[in-house]
């Protein structure tokens, strides 16, 4: 079905292209149906099944799902004597929770825990200047 978000000002009647809304004015809830709407909207665009978000909720649960704090090819900041020192991920090592950083290109490769994201290695520029 063709989606189409619009505001609860413009109406519930249009939010969905397609479906018979015939009588749906005369609903005394038409925010809902439209936060409904917009909610099917944003789940249906991550591509992910219903299975797949079984799958995930259940590994969250268990404790076996790790949320990394970067990607590969994510550049990371670390705070040396005299400056700021730019690394891009290379690999990542979750068994060991580890990163592998450097500079493609170069000999220049070093490796981080997880947990020192926040502490000697950073996301981003400024947060490691505030260091």
């Amino acid at each position: 079905m063709e989606r189409n978000r619009l505001t609860e000002k413009q109406g519930a009647c249009n939010c969905i292209k397609g479906l018979d809304v015939t009588n749906l004015h005369k609903c005394s809830n038409q925010a809902l149906i439209c936060k409904t709407t917009d909610k099917l909207s944003a789940y249906e665009d991550t591509g992910l099944t219903p299975e797949r978000v079984a799958e995930l909720a259940a590994a969250e649960r268990d404790g076996r799902l790790l949320e990394l704090p970067c990607k590969v090819g994510d550049k990371i900041y670390r705070v040396g004597c005299e400056r700021t020192y730019e690394f891009t991920v290379v690999r990542i090592d979750t068994g060991e929770n580890i990163l592998r950083l450097g500079n493609p290109g170069t000999e220049d490769y070093t490796s981080c825990f997880l947990d020192e994201i926040g502490g000697r290695y950073f996301l981003t520029p400024a947060s490691s200047a505030a260091s």
